[in-house]
């Protein structure tokens, strides 16, 4: 899902990589909605809140130097990337 801290741009710069894990607007919405243990967010009004949250998010992410990982893919392949892009 998404995670947002308020003062995350206080020690983004601690970290020597970003990891940006990214995915279409649609696949954000339908795992949300199939998620069976949390039912925020399956609302219409706060489904169109945390797109946006989220767009700004990674906009904010990339700006600073986020490495985008596509997310769209099965989950072995999300960690692959992510070993990958950490052992550069």
């Amino acid at each position: 899902m998404l995670g947002i801290t308020e003062n995350q741009n206080n020690f983004i710069p601690l970290f020597n990589t970003l990891i940006l894990l990214q995915c279409k607007p649609e696949v954000f919405i339908e795992r949300i909605n199939n998620r069976k243990d949390n039912d925020f967010g399956k609302d219409k009004t706060v489904q169109d809140f945390l797109l946006h949250t989220y767009k700004q998010f990674e906009s904010s992410m990339l700006e600073k130097g986020a490495i985008s990982i596509n997310t769209d893919c099965p989950l072995n392949e999300v960690v692959g990337a992510i070993i990958i892009e950490m052992q550069n």
